[in-house]
């Protein structure tokens, strides 16, 4: 599995104003070291900018997080939830809680405010994904520097202005590449390009789940993060065959 989602140490990440525009990382608080060999597997950027959302002022959203990240593995195995183990919402349930306790114990040294579940939950989730929609641009742009091959620019070009006509996008490529491009050529390359970002973004998902996780648990963690129409037909690859008639389905 590949946790480089939750080793990360790209932390110091502002929220983008609009999630697919931004991908290029910053630098990042160091967290303090922690003396629990496991905390170090919890570090994730989507619990700095939560933090840095809620708090606002920086400084203080930094000192929160270098105090949560080595207290969330512990809080994670002394409130385990027996019903669901994914990260996502180990990490949410486990940060929330956190606050919460922070808040009540009236010694927290900077200000919270008022925590709605519900809402928090729901903007720990805008965030997560928004972590995995980067990160997959990412990819797709080393991708495209290691094959030579224009997947990001095409891509990129078609999500930002999604009204241009093939012959419109075609001239844009040709004009940013320096060498003529058609329309079908285009249509081509954007097919490839959707393709291997749908793979790559669903790839991520899955390196957040518990090892060799079960279909019907990727499409809920799909559907639950909204990123299921992204990844919709690459998914269906992997939906397992229905029963066939006259059989039991195996349990």
């Amino acid at each position: 599995m590949d946790e480089e989602l939750f080793r990360s140490s790209r932390s110091g990440r502002q929220p983008p104003p609009r999630e697919e525009t931004r991908f290029e990382g910053r630098s990042s608080p160091t967290p303090e070291p922690s003396t629990d060999d496991d905390a170090s597997a919890f570090e994730l950027p989507a619990v700095h900018r939560y933090l840095v959302q809620l708090i606002v002022d920086r400084d203080e959203a930094d000192a929160l997080y270098r105090r949560f990240v080595p207290s969330l593995s512990n809080d994670a195995r002394n409130h385990p939830d027996p019903h669901d183990r994914r990260p996502r919402i180990v990490l949410r349930t486990a940060l929330i809680r956190w606050l919460v306790d922070l808040q009540q114990s009236g010694q927290c040294p900077i200000p919270i405010p008022e925590l709605d579940g519900p809402i928090e939950s729901a903007r720990f989730d805008a965030i997560w994904r928004s972590e995995l929609l980067e990160r997959t641009w990412q990819r797709l742009k080393d991708l495209q520097e290691e094959s030579g091959q224009p997947f990001f620019l095409a891509l990129r070009q078609r999500y930002e202005r999604p009204g241009l006509s093939a012959p419109e996008l075609a001239d844009r490529l040709a004009r940013a590449l320096d060498r003529p491009v058609t329309p079908s050529q285009t249509q081509r390359l954007l097919r490839r390009a959707n393709e291997h970002f749908s793979r790559m973004l669903l790839d991520a998902v899955i390196a957040t789940l518990p090892h060799n996780p079960p279909f019907a648990t990727i499409e809920r963690e799909l559907i639950e993060t909204n990123l299921l129409a992204f990844c919709r037909e690459v998914i269906g690859r992997l939906r397992p065959p229905p029963p066939s008639p006259g059989r039991r389905p195996a349990e």
